[in-house]
């Protein structure tokens, strides 16, 4: 691979993620900050996925990774959004088409016992907040199960979740190969053309990008997420040059 693999430390001072913060408290055993809702939220998440149990809580949808339960937790997920934000409707295409992206995946590669899905509108940062998790096999995992790429990704959960995010498949189907995990595509699409953040994080390994830079890391030993999340941030006003139909794989 090229891409560089940044180690981080348990001990990070400046920390550029939210989920990177989350993960490392837990790793510490010190509650995260509970007046942040996303935090909070992701917390939830964690802890329904390291138990292999349906998540409760009032902000979280826990979804069986069925065709008619993944379009129900969709369109349950939009009416949240828009019952919170109505100016939220010129999004809608967009974020259905993550939204469906993302479900598909989890069902098609986590090989999971259910996925969780979040949405919220953040009215002071005026950004919508998303967040798909589950307790499946991780991306690693997906690759060593589907017998590919094997001699590039060795032992690395980061080195799977850079082939994964750059379009590489464990699909063996035609056209696969562009398809990948539909995460190249979402990548470009929130990062570059809604000009917000995305995060992925999958066994020890996390990905962060944002409209400038992005970045591969490697989490510290006893630092994992028991499947895969991905969190997404996208402000409510999308830039004036933004054509969805650019990003669609």
């Amino acid at each position: 691979m090229s891409k560089e693999i940044t180690n981080i430390s348990a001990n990070e001072p400046h920390l550029s993620s939210i989920c990177t913060a989350m993960l490392l408290a837990i790793a510490k055993q010190q509650q995260p900050p509970t007046q942040n809702m996303l935090l909070a939220t992701l917390l939830d998440m964690y802890h329904a996925c390291q138990q292999g149990t349906i998540a409760q809580s009032n902000q979280l949808l826990s979804f069986e990774l069925t065709e008619q339960a993944m379009d129900n937790a969709v369109h349950s997920l939009e009416q949240k959004l828009l019952n919170e934000c109505p100016s939220a409707r010129t999004l809608k295409q967009s974020i259905s088409y993550l939204l469906d992206e993302l479900t598909c995946n989890i069902q098609q590669h986590a090989h999971a016992d259910f996925g969780i899905a979040y949405i919220s509108y953040n009215a002071d940062l005026q950004t919508i907040d998303i967040a798909l998790a589950d307790n499946g096999i991780t991306i690693y995992g997906s690759f060593v199960k589907a017998d590919k790429y094997l001699d590039l990704i060795g032992e690395s959960d980061a080195e799977a979740l850079g082939l994964a995010q750059e379009g590489y498949s464990t699909k063996d189907l035609p056209n696969a190969e562009n398809r990948g995990y539909g995460i190249s595509s979402n990548i470009k699409m929130v990062s570059e053309g809604l000009q917000g953040e995305l995060v992925i994080i999958s066994g020890g390994a996390m990905s962060l990008f944002t409209p400038n830079s992005n970045k591969l890391l490697s989490l510290p030993n006893g630092v994992e997420w028991n499947g895969t999340l991905i969190v997404a941030r996208i402000p409510v006003d999308i830039p004036i040059i933004y054509n969805f139909y650019n990003y669609i794989a």
